[in-house]
């Protein structure tokens, strides 16, 4: 993603207006347009999380003009374009819940992606202040985890810490096993950011536990990749490689290409390149939304990378290209090249 510059932070969504005004350092006047057109529509979005029914109309107007702003932006087929109109599509009172939470968690995956991190953990924070986790459960907490695993990464701790607080207050009689030990996760997460490394080991085992009992195999993977990418956030590369050992000694496969896409990722992060690739194929080989394909692209083009295939990671980066424009294309490379040495 582009540099830009930093507008106020007390703005809400103003890390979208960063990519405005600023066309010598690289922003293009169709991503600055992006970016207005996204602070515009998280705006419409923000209405809903508040007093909207005092005035339905005002709302109705608002929404329909930024809709006619997001139409006419130039490429219409531009992955961030088509996300912004599926937003807007269900911000509305009667697809409040799982369809838009749904639309802004795309946004925030293709952002975050892209290596827009302030911009998606933007959009999470968003997704969260609509406050709907008891009627759609699990795409809120994993929001919760994307929000605070992206925060603690931007050494943004104290607002992780409060978003965490704050969904396990909302979360309150939602008995689902599953969402405990997400919850928890993201608990183990800050521990990591709030430099309290002593505890880790011991609250990681716990969970893992708690995890297996599950019976579910998503929890369960759910609970590995993650945990495994704490470990190696701390410092601790050797538990964050037995970490993985909990799916790696099963028979079981992945419950969904996005958990062997975590799975793939987390086999790259310490080093299993082999195992990584072998995870990687198998996701390939089912069928993905395009957001996931888009990430299926990154890990194949970053693992090409580190196992040192240029010619595999020219052809990832070729096939990227066709999905996103050039700016992002460049600074997505130097992400990548960046992220092996």
């Amino acid at each position: 993603m582009p540099k830009s510059s930093s507008p106020p932070a007390l703005l809400r969504h103003a890390e979208f207006l960063g990519r405005i005004g600023d066309f010598t350092d690289g922003v293009t006047e169709p991503a600055s347009r992006r970016g207005q057109a996204a602070f515009l529509a998280l705006r419409v979005v923000d209405q809903l999380a508040g007093p909207w029914q005092e005035n339905v109309q005002a709302f109705e107007y608002q929404r329909a003009a930024t809709a006619r702003y997001v139409n006419d932006l130039p490429d219409p087929d531009h992955p961030e374009n088509a996300r912004l109109r599926a937003i807007l599509a269900q911000s509305s009172p009667e697809t409040l819940g799982a369809p838009l939470l749904g639309a802004l968690r795309d946004y925030a995956e293709y952002l975050e992606i892209v290596g827009a991190l302030r911009e998606s953990a933007d959009v999470l924070v968003t997704l969260l202040d609509l406050g709907v986790g008891k009627e759609s459960p699990q795409l809120w907490i994993e929001a919760l985890q994307g929000a605070v695993r992206i925060l603690v990464a931007l050494e943004r701790v104290d607002e992780a810490a409060v978003l965490h607080g704050r969904a396990r207050v909302g979360l309150r009689g939602v008995s689902d096993v599953s969402i405990r030990i997400r919850t928890e996760l993201a608990g183990i997460e800050l521990m990591v950011g709030k430099r309290k490394v002593s505890d880790l080991d011991r609250a990681a085992r716990r969970c893992w536990m708690r995890a297996e009992r599950s019976g579910d195999p998503a929890v369960a993977w759910n609970a590995v990749v993650t945990l495994s990418r704490i470990f190696l956030d701390a410092g601790a590369a050797i538990e964050a490689a037995l970490a993985l050992e909990g799916i790696r000694t099963s028979d079981r496969l992945a419950p969904s290409p996005a958990a062997g896409l975590d799975y793939a990722e987390a086999h790259m992060r310490v080093g299993n390149l082999a195992l990584a690739r072998a995870a990687l194929d198998q996701s390939l080989a089912s069928d993905m939304s395009d957001t996931l394909r888009l990430r299926a692209g990154r890990v194949s083009a970053e693992l090409c990378a580190r196992m040192g295939d240029e010619l595999g990671f020219a052809r990832g980066m070729k096939e990227l290209e066709a999905l996103l424009d050039s700016a992002v294309v460049a600074s997505l490379r130097d992400l990548l090249e960046n992220s092996t040495n």
